[in-house]
Order: C-alpha cells, then structure tokens, then sequence
C-alpha cells in the first residue's frame, strides 16, 4: 500500500480497539494492494515444473518425515534461490514425528530444534523472510493424542514455539514470522469438528494466522465433484468464516492461504472451471486489508502436487481415492489423469503469480 494508505489503515487499526467501524477500500487502494503468490511442488517433480511456473514467489517446504523442517542442503531450497524466491515457508509437526513417532525428545526440545534450524537457514542469507509453522492441519491429530484437552495442548505447543522462536538474536528474529495454521475443510464442518469455529485451535498470538484452504472433491458422500461456483457471490460463500474471523477486536495478524487447492475434476474437462475459480479467490483475498477487515492478506501459495489420498469417490467416471492438484491435469478415472492443453489454471496462476511478485 501506498504511504497516505498505510496511515489510514494505522488510523483504521486505532479506531476499531475503541470500537469504531472501518470504511470500505476504494477500488483503486484494492488495486494497489498486492500479495505474494507461489505454487508448493514436490522435491522430485522440480525439473518438470521449472520451466512452467512462469514466477514463483513463495513456496511451502515440509520436512522428511521426523518432524523438523527441511535441512539447508534439500533441493527446494535450491530451486527457491534458481527462481529468485525471497520468501519461504518451512513447517514443522513437532509433537506428532519429533516426540510421538521418531521419540527424538520432548516438545521443548523441538522447539528448540526448529529455533536452531530456522537461524541456520536465515543465516544462509538466501531468503528475506522465512514463515514457520508448527503442525499444519492439526486439529484433528490433536483430539486422537488429547481428547477433549485437544485445544488446550495445541495452544500450549504453539505458545512454546513463538517463544523459542522470540529468543533468536533480534537481527535473526526480523526476517522471521510464526504463526498457526487452521484446517478450512476441519474447522467449517458441523461438530464433533470445527463446528465453524477457528478461534478453538487458535492462540491469538503470533505474527501471521493462516488457512489451508481446500475445496471439497465430493459430495454426496461419495461423489465426486462436477461443478465448482466461481461467482463473485460462490466464493464469498466459500470464504465467508475465514473473512469474518478475528480472534478478538485487537486482532489485526496478516492472513495468509499457506494451502490453497482445488483437484482438476473429470467434468471440467477443459479447465476453465478451475482457471475461473481460482481468478476469483484471487480477486476478493486482494481486497481483505486493514480498511476492509481490519488486518491485511499477505498472501496465498497453491497446492500444486498431488494430494493425500482419501475416500474412494465414484461418478461417471470416479476418481478412486488419489487427489491430483496439479494446475495442468485433470482426472479421467480412477486414479488417473490426462494433461491439459492448453492447462487454463496453469496460466491462470501464471498471470496471478506474474502480476504480483
């Protein structure tokens, strides 16, 4: 934003903890609000996606399976720096690999650990900012290990890690932002889930709150989708809760999509569906800044790879139990899927991407 908007959105900020309103965004302040985007791709499939992401801002790097973020020497990092890639994403899942499944120590310990490891890679100097999160998509983890201690052992993880990470030396510390990831599909179900409360598995703490974000692939049970709504008024529906949310009056934590994803659908046999869907989302999240919902959105990363597999979803055709994300392909079958050509939600991004980093 611009100078004279960053003092109307500070002015904005002071007005709404004495319980003021805040005034809508002019169209051009929404112009000028631009986002990082990126596309999350695996270690192995690199080579095939380097020449297609035409600018890739940001990317989420997970680690290999023990719980602690990726070491400096993984190849996403390499290609990070091959892209001109500023930002990174690194996460963690310290209690459920680090102490429950490869028992390398306590949660502190881990903590510790990721304070370390996060410092090690600031310390390389190729990233200008580095977001860290603890356990994504861990809401439903948390209630197999605590049962209804669930929320209050999340919190307590969570507070454990933002205070390791606010002892790294203060030069270290300001190329740094923590934060926690809530689960869109968890959290925006009827209960025993979420019950469409994000404010359970939230500490109201940290530098940033993020969503993964997901579509459904199903519904009625076990079918799979045929259509999406990409409407102006579809996609305000489907991001009404995660608008609307605010830990309290003085939460004003930027926002951030670390997942966003929707699976190339047998029906939408040339991509277009998706393409239009996700130059919607991009459309309204660019508008959510500190006049309009009382904090800013940072920014967005898509899930481009192939997701976890899950229930067997039929139709005609079915897609089995695979989830393929990629932004050039679409299910023809169970577990299938073709090339399209031209891939539409490829250049879509591309266009997204190219406009804003």
């Amino acid at each position: 934003m611009k100078k004279s908007n960053k003092l109307v959105a500070v002015l904005s900020a002071a007005l709404l903890s004495l319980g003021g309103a805040f005034i809508a965004p002019t169209a051009a302040q929404a112009a000028t609000h631009k986002i990082f985007v990126g596309a999350t791709i695996q270690k192995g499939d690199i080579p095939y996606w380097q020449g297609k992401l035409q600018k890739n801002g940001i990317m989420r790097v997970f680690g290999d399976g023990d719980g602690t973020i990726a070491n400096n020497n993984d190849a996403r990092y390499t290609y990070a720096r091959e892209v001109g890639m500023r930002k990174i994403f690194v996460s963690t899942k310290i209690r459920e690999k680090f102490v429950n499944e490869k028992h390398l120590g306590t949660f502190q310990d881990g903590a510790t650990r990721l304070k370390n490891d996060v410092a090690s890679l600031v310390a390389t100097g190729w990233f200008d900012t580095v977001y860290v999160a603890d356990c994504h998509e861990c809401e439903k983890n948390y209630i197999d290990l605590y049962g209804a201690n669930a929320a209050t052992q999340f919190k307590a993880d969570q507070n454990a890690v933002f205070a390791a990470i606010n002892t790294l030396p203060l030069a270290t510390r300001a190329k740094v932002k923590v934060g926690t990831i809530a689960t869109k599909q968890w959290t925006e179900a009827p209960s025993p889930k979420g019950n469409f409360n994000y404010k359970t598995f939230d500490t109201g703490n940290g530098d940033f709150w993020s969503v993964d974000v997901y579509h459904n692939s199903n519904i009625n049970g076990n079918q799979v989708i045929t259509s999406v709504d990409s409407s102006p008024a579809g996609v305000t529906n489907f991001l009404q809760y995660i608008k609307a949310y605010k830990y309290s009056a003085l939460d004003l934590r930027p926002r951030i999509f670390p997942e966003l994803g929707l699976i190339g659908f047998p029906k939408d046999t040339t991509g277009s569906m998706r393409a239009a869907w996700y130059n919607e989302v991009y459309n309204q999240i660019r508008t959510w800044d500190t006049l309009s919902t009382g904090w800013t959105f940072a920014g967005v990363i898509v899930w481009n790879s192939e997701g976890t597999h899950g229930a067997v979803l039929s139709g005609n055709p079915g897609i089995g139990d695979s989830r393929f994300f990629q932004l050039d392909r679409r299910h023809t079958g169970a577990n299938n899927y073709t090339t399209l050509n031209p891939p539409l939600p490829l250049q879509k991004w591309n266009q997204i991407a190219v406009a804003n980093n």
